[in-house]
């Protein structure tokens, strides 16, 4: 294959793709009123939820508010690589450092416009050195690149979008390598790649490997191929090694997590059948018919160029199968990939515009064939072909349905493809070059204002789960919110009306979070003490009084008044008023050995917040009445009535309901408020935002009548249960005033200095901090083991007396990661200087053939791990089930 070097004009020619993609973003910006054009915004699905208040921690944590290795305003404290991986990019420290904060949400239209530009950038890079081609289709491609459908479907996934800028460079530096024998290029940009985006990496490592063999077994003479598998095998473990310091804390913390904890072993996922077909058809479909038809001009040369295609044929095979096998899927998500699936279509994409870019440079007699009728009769064909084509993309894009591609509008994709690849087709290979490539870029054009149309706007509208109000509310709450931020004490939305990841836009810590990528047990813990969740969020709606005081939980935001009996009034805070609790502990509660038994959690969270009471207070009475009910059926309704005897908070939960809004529910004749995200006068019970324990007041010396009303037909009266619990207001008052002064906490960057006052030994500290094995503990002095407290938290022994403690935290595998990460560094620079005197002494003998033939048997099984046996299975499931 042909190279091209690298000046001056080359360099120019490189930022022409950026001006296209820019020019093509700001129509489709204006079209559809999207900021700087209106006031509609990219901004969709997970982007909102996750990306936008990551993008607000990361630029407090890059301007000197927060902290850049772990943060302690979400979940209860989380390392930074594992929750915000790839938001640390270059581009993300650039951007961000010059975005002000009231802004980012705006900002994010050109976020996505610039790292769009960047990608066509990196793909002209890529394509114009490798393949001599006319700077028109070098455009083209790179242009197509920046608009591959898994941008389109899947930007708002944030942080894959920079390891889609990288891969063009990534592929650049592994064919220097293998043609050009110079490493620096792949070794650095994987490297950096890895140290971004750890998950979407992996990929990219997974697909150069299985692609690697192929191309050093078809495409590179015999007599060089020993080298090339030695300078390759070399340079990829260099390129894993100088990653090790954020990749290998990444990897601990995302295998961690609840989503990889339910991933599906080998032999489950090889018999899977099912998936999320529209999606993945829609990888294979949508912008990929330029390519597509020039890939297929290609199989005309199949007799003189069998190895050229062969190669090209079986790389993209590797991304076609997927779509056909379900089995072969899951194995390259490592078993789960919930709703995003084809996690590396953009790979596919990549080598399909590779393909693409030989046919336009070794087979340019291909095109534009045919005499002067037949191109004449081509045209009209194709200018028909065109108008069908607009006329069924035009009606996908006014259908209803969520994203660009999914299930029900596949159909139309399919036809929409169809007819594109046709015109194609028939432009390229029987059209008159000038007057085609005006009739192609048009039809390009505009199947680009069609689909970056529809991923921008989704074809739906945004419901109250994803609706932008919260982030802007946010804002106004962090400029106004009333009370100080001392880094320890949390905050608690108790109403549920803004989104789980409020607390990183309003800077202020609580336990809230949506970010996936937490440990699994903080959501069980929180399950336990009676909050409410949902997927893999942590949600602040339900608890307790005491569970909040012991999460160190002192101030609310309300929309609705909350009672003074329980809160002080401090301010307001945009739309919300802000209180603090009147039960508040310390940060770091003085405990019985006891915290640290699993031996504490009962089936019903009273229960357990019950023995979590007595191991905190030492007191032998229960926290949390549990009351005589009577209960009384009559038609749809459930009636329960109980006596309160002194001055209680009332707690209720409903079980046996397997669907929300069931039920209504009241009180002493007075409907029970079930706030919750969007719906802040709500009624019905449960919510998707608001399904555990609901706070029912303070009562005194009373009869309490509790009447539900069940809503729902389904429902049967007889399975309805119901669980109340009534806190003695007075013991958990004099507890809070008594351990008062037992604890001093302070935070000082991603430590804390803490002084506990302990009477007695055996005691330990409870701290609301999630657990990391990674935590360092010292007591007065001494390096102290912590241990796990309440599934997820930590408890630190004490002696008797002061104790003065620091606690401290650096990642789990960041310090042996670092130091293979140095030791590879200094390696690398000797490779990368020395690496062609080092090949050419080591390959040629024994080592040489050992290490190709370990790397095709490698490559073998890696492919008949996950493509051989897959397809297999699949067939001897459909001959059993047959």
């Amino acid at each position: 294959m042909q190279k091209v070097q690298f000046n001056k004009r080359t360099v120019r020619y490189l930022w022409i793709p950026a001006g296209v993609v820019m020019f093509c973003m700001l129509v489709v910006y204006a079209l559809h009123g999207i900021f700087p054009f209106g006031t509609e915004s990219v901004v969709f699905d997970d982007m909102g939820q996750c990306s936008v208040p990551i993008f607000y921690a990361v630029r407090d944590a890059l301007h000197g508010d927060g902290d850049l290795l772990y943060n302690l305003r979400t979940a209860g404290g989380v390392f930074i690589s594992g929750v915000y991986e790839g938001s640390f990019s270059l581009f993300n420290i650039v951007f961000f450092m010059l975005c002000p904060r009231e802004k980012i949400l705006e900002s994010m239209s050109f976020f996505l416009m610039f790292k769009m530009m960047i990608a066509s950038v990196t793909a002209m890079a890529l394509l114009r050195s490798k393949f001599r081609m006319h700077p028109f289709w070098q455009i083209l491609l790179s242009v197509l690149y920046a608009f591959n459908p898994f941008l389109l479907q899947y930007y708002s996934n944030a942080s894959w979008l920079e390891i889609v800028m990288l891969a063009p460079l990534v592929f650049l530096g592994a064919d220097k390598l293998l043609t050009e024998k110079k490493v620096a290029l792949y070794i650095f940009t994987l490297a950096y790649s890895l140290i971004l985006q750890l998950y979407i990496s992996y990929m990219v490592v997974l697909f150069l490997f299985l692609d690697g063999a192929l191309y050093i077994g078809l495409l590179l003479p015999k007599e060089e191929r020993k080298e090339a598998a030695v300078r390759f095998g070399f340079s990829t473990v260099f390129a894993l090694a100088l990653s090790a310091f954020s990749a290998l804390p990444s990897y601990f913390y995302m295998t961690s997590t609840s989503r990889f904890r339910n991933t599906k072993g080998y032999a489950d996922i090889i018999m899977s059948t099912a998936g999320n077909n529209g999606p993945k058809i829609g990888m294979l479909l949508v912008l990929t018919a330029i390519p597509l038809a020039l890939t297929a001009i290609l199989a005309f040369q199949i007799r003189k160029r069998t190895k050229v295609v062969l190669y090209f044929g079986c790389s993209l095979a590797l991304f076609i199968l997927p779509i056909l096998f379900e089995n072969i899927n899951l194995l390259w998500h490592m078993g789960s990939y919930i709703r995003f699936s084809m996690r590396y279509a953009f790979l596919f994409h990549l080598m399909l515009l590779c393909s693409a870019g030989y046919v336009l440079s070794a087979l340019p007699q291909s095109l534009f064939l045919g005499a002067r009728k037949v191109k004449i009769l081509s045209a009209l064909c194709a200018v028909g072909i065109a108008g069908a084509a607009v006329a069924v993309m035009s009606r996908l894009f006014q259908a209803a349905g969520k994203g660009v591609v999914y299930q029900k509008n596949v159909y139309m994709v399919f036809a929409a493809f169809l007819l594109s690849f046709m015109f194609y087709f028939l432009v390229l290979r029987f059209g008159t070059k000038a007057v085609s490539c005006v009739l192609l870029s048009c039809f390009l054009f505009t199947e680009i204002m069609v689909y970056m149309g529809r991923a921008v706007t989704t074809g739906s509208a945004r419901n109250f789960e994803y609706s932008l109000d919260f982030i802007e509310e946010c804002d106004t709450i962090h400029a106004t919110l009333p009370i100080e931020n001392n880094g320890v004490y949390r905050i608690k939305n108790i109403d549920g009306t803004l989104n789980s990841n409020y607390p990183l836009i309003i800077g202020f810590p609580s336990m809230s979070n949506f970010t996936h990528t937490i440990p699994y047990t903080i959501k069980q813990t929180m399950l336990r003490l009676g909050y409410s969740a949902v997927y893999t969020r942590i949600l602040d709606t339900g608890g307790t009084l005491f569970s909040d005081a012991l999460l160190g939980c002192r101030y609310a935001l309300s929309m609705q008044k909350l009672p003074s009996d329980d809160y002080t009034f401090r301010g307001t805070a945009g739309r919300y008023m802000v209180y603090e609790s009147d039960y508040a502990l310390p940060f770091g509660t003085i405990c019985s050995g006891d915290i640290v038994s699993d031996s504490l959690f009962s089936k019903y969270a009273f229960d357990t917040l019950n023995s979590i009471w007595h191991t905190v207070s030492d007191s032998p009475r229960d926290l949390f009445d549990k009351p005589q009910v009577k209960k009384e059926i009559q038609n749809r309704t459930v009636a329960y009535d109980l006596d309160v005897d002194g001055t209680k908070e009332v707690y209720l939960v409903l079980s046996g309901m397997n669907k929300r809004k069931n039920v209504r529910i009241y009180v002493n004749g007075g409907v029970v408020p079930i706030p919750t995200l969007g719906e802040p006068a709500n009624t019905l019970y449960t919510t998707r935002f608001n399904n555990s324990l609901l706070d029912l007041g303070e009562f005194t010396d009373t009869h309490l009548t509790i009447r539900v009303d069940l809503i729902n037909a389904a429902l049967q009266p007889e399975k309805l249960q119901m669980r109340v619990a009534a806190l003695d207001k007075a013991l958990l008052a004099d507890y809070c005033a008594q351990a008062k002064d037992s604890v001093q906490t302070k935070k000082q960057g991603c430590s804390f200095r803490i002084r506990a006052e302990s009477t007695q030994e055996g005691k330990m500290l409870f701290l609301p901090v999630t657990y990391d094995s990674a935590i360092r503990c010292r007591v007065n002095g001494k390096q102290t083991p912590i241990e796990r407290a309440l599934g997820t938290f930590i408890a630190i022994p004490l002696e008797s007396g002061t104790n003065e403690i620091t606690v401290t935290f650096l990642p789990k595998g960041f310090l042996p990661g670092a130091a293979v990460s140095a030791a590879a560094l200094l390696l690398c620079i000797v490779w990368i200087i020395h690496q062609k005197r080092i090949v050419q002494r080591i390959a040629p003998g024994r080592f040489g053939s050992f290490v190709l033939v370990a790397y095709y048997g490698a490559d073998a099984a890696a492919l008949t791990a996950m493509y051989i046996v897959p397809i297999v299975c699949k067939f001897y499931t459909m001959l059993a089930g047959g």
